[in-house]
């Protein structure tokens, strides 16, 4: 095939023929559930095939052979396998073993799911690579197929317990929520005056409204030691006003309670 160029001259163009669509490399050991019929365009980035004895979830696309548009797939409900007469795609992780480690297959070009700022392994084919901190990695080598952390997990102990004298370790958007899942209201939970405690005979009795009393009123300065600690890690006004109405609350409630003092 030739051309003409502007200043007249014929020259020869070569026809690039395009390599035909294959599918990623799947996690060793493992097959994809239908491996032939696969187009260009088929898996958009973060998709990838079923693989082999993979049921399809809610959420999961298919398309059967022979036909041009993919659609949810309609047995997501059921305990069936994937239809060894359609293609099925998803968004979902995928999870493998290999060499005693669990690993996240990826594919090149795909969402970096992983903490940039955590020490990640990959996975090359066979070939462990050392672990660096994940932003440092090429992510778009077509031989990774798997990465996994390879540091300690970060602390995800309950938040409550930094309400002693640390700093608050939530988000101004998180405290909210917070509360509402953690906090104890003192005008829902008072102390039952009927549960009973053991002495050291190890007989039971109920408790006196003194000891109620003063049940209630430690639960009251612990709420208010821990709104003091929200309101000073505030940052924004809206936030520091309506924290500082929680605090004004609880030192309501310590009030009243220490001044119901028989």
């Amino acid at each position: 095939m030739n051309t003409r160029t502007n200043h007249g001259a014929i020259v020869p163009i070569e026809r690039i023929e395009l390599l035909p669509f294959t599918l990623p490399t799947p996690p060793p050991e493992m097959k994809w559930h239908h491996e032939d019929g696969w187009n260009d365009g088929d898996l958009p980035r973060g998709t990838r095939p079923f693989i082999e004895g993979e049921k399809p979830q809610k959420g999961d696309f298919c398309i059967a052979d022979g036909e041009s548009v993919w659609q949810g797939s309609i047995n997501w409900w059921s305990d069936l396998h994937a239809s060894s007469v359609c293609r099925y795609r998803t968004t979902r992780p995928l999870l493998f073993t290999y060499s005693g480690n669990e690993w996240t297959w990826h594919r090149a070009g795909d969402p970096m799911l992983c903490d940039v700022k955590r020490k990640v392994a990959l996975l090359r084919t066979t070939e462990e690579l050392p672990a660096v901190k994940g932003e440092n990695w090429f992510w778009l080598d077509d031989s990774i197929i798997g990465w996994r952390y390879a540091d300690e997990k970060p602390d995800d102990s309950p938040p409550w317990t930094e309400w002693h004298g640390g700093p608050c370790p939530l988000k101004d958007e998180e405290v909210e929520e917070w509360d509402i899942k953690y906090r104890t209201n003192l005008v829902e939970n008072k102390a039952d005056a009927n549960a009973p405690i053991y002495n050291r005979a190890g007989i039971a009795r109920t408790l006196t409204a003194e000891e109620v009393r003063a049940i209630a009123i430690g639960r009251a300065r612990d709420n208010v030691r821990k709104w003091e600690n929200i309101v000073d890690a505030m940052t924004r006004p809206n936030r520091i006003r309506w924290a500082k109405n929680r605090l004004a609350f609880f030192r309501a409630v310590l009030a009243d309670l220490e001044a119901s003092a028989p």
